[in-house]
């Protein structure tokens, strides 16, 4: 493999694991794993050559603890847009949840007491949270 790439494991929409895979050579795999920064976990190969990096937390991950860890192996440094992967899936729950039957039913009944004048101003609702 000669370009690296994420591979980005979602539950519920979040990300929960990451791995960002590193350049290497064919059947080369992981001897040995080192943390590089707190959540950011770096495998080597025997050979010593860095093959991946394992992301524990990747909604925590900032492109520049990122790319101080790239910089100290040796490797290009990430663009912003590099780390969409991590970003995306919250509005991708929101167009599934938008797009389910349960939720378009919901709407559908809201919309029709509202009509009838069964509904309530946001502005009558008593705010219920303690004053601080």
């Amino acid at each position: 493999m000669s370009q690296p790439y994420f591979e980005v494991t979602y539950r519920r929409g979040a990300p929960l694991a990451a791995y960002y895979y590193l350049p290497r050579r064919a059947g080369q795999k992981s001897h040995r794993k080192e943390e590089a920064a707190p959540g950011l976990l770096v495998d080597y190969a025997r050979d010593g050559e860095p093959i991946g990096i394992e992301i524990l937390d990747p909604e925590k991950l900032t492109l520049a603890k990122m790319n101080h860890v790239l910089r100290a192996l040796g490797q290009p440094v990430l663009a912003r847009a590099d780390l969409a992967s991590l970003r995306v899936a919250e509005s991708q729950v929101d167009s599934a949840i938008e797009r389910s039957p349960q939720f378009l039913s919901r709407m559908a009944k809201a919309r029709a007491a509202i009509r009838l004048g069964k509904g309530v101003k946001l502005e009558d609702i008593k705010d219920k949270r303690p004053r601080r």
